[in-house]
């Protein structure tokens, strides 16, 4: 294997990011392919970071607040505890009037990869049956390096329960805190396990991250996801 180059990366304000130690993923690293490869990548921005879902190697599905207003898009990931620089995006479309409305407009966001993602970083199946009060669901998201949380905090999986549904969003309660303080959570998706199988069923939109967490359901957007998806010319396939 060629030895790997290291970059820095600044992200945000001084006053609420730092320099995080990124690797460039060479050859050797991309032909590393994982069949049960991670669902979820870092999105960088030009003022932070959030989390995203990958939908497709070249689409990835965030939350509109970590899109609008802001540029310089870079997808990050881990591969077992290192986190790689991926991709550059080549588009961002956010659902229409995301911001303004919070409540009454889903907040997701698409990301069209300038290429796609290596193979140990699969797609997410997407649910078709609606989530229901009393589900169970699965967060999984990830700290941004650098960011708030200290190195335990960085990786957050909890295992919530639906406790509001609505079309724009859904309550879980449970221990939100195993997310840590959900800093950069924004975006992460949420799974529901059927038929022992994760099928992506949300993603993280804010909340009260010590006590409530407050998510993006999919199905009622199939239609904008697979419209917008086509309109960026991904290789999402609905």
């Amino acid at each position: 294997m060629r030895r790997r180059d290291f970059i820095k990366v600044i992200v945000g304000s001084a006053a609420a990011w730092q320099l995080a130690t990124i690797a460039q993923l060479d050859g050797a690293a991309m032909a590393a392919v994982a069949v049960t490869g991670p669902r979820a990548v870092l999105v960088y921005n030009s003022r932070g970071a959030c989390n995203g879902a990958v939908l497709a190697q070249d689409l990835v599905l965030t939350a509109a607040h970590c899109v609008v207003d802001r540029d310089k898009f870079q997808i990050v990931g881990f591969i077992g505890d290192t986190v790689y620089s991926l991709r550059d995006v080549a588009a961002a479309e956010p659902y229409p009037r995301s911001i303004g409305a919070p409540v009454t407009i889903p907040d997701m966001a698409l990301l069209r990869l300038t290429k796609p993602l290596p193979m140990s970083f699969g797609p997410a199946l997407l649910t078709t049956r609606p989530v229901a009060v009393g589900d169970r669901l699965e967060v999984v998201g990830r700290a941004p390096p650098g960011g708030r949380e200290t190195s335990t905090e960085r990786a957050g999986r909890a295992v919530l329960a639906v406790a509001s549904v609505d079309r724009y969003r859904l309550g879980l309660v449970g221990e939100v805190s195993r997310l840590g303080a959900c800093y950069g959570f924004s975006g992460a998706p949420v799974f529901a396990i059927r038929a022992g199988i994760p099928q992506l069923a949300a993603i993280v939109r804010g909340g009260d991250c010590d006590r409530y967490l407050a998510v993006v359901p999919i199905t009622p957007f199939r239609e904008w996801i697979d419209e917008t998806a086509k309109r960026l010319g991904s290789s999402f396939a609905p």
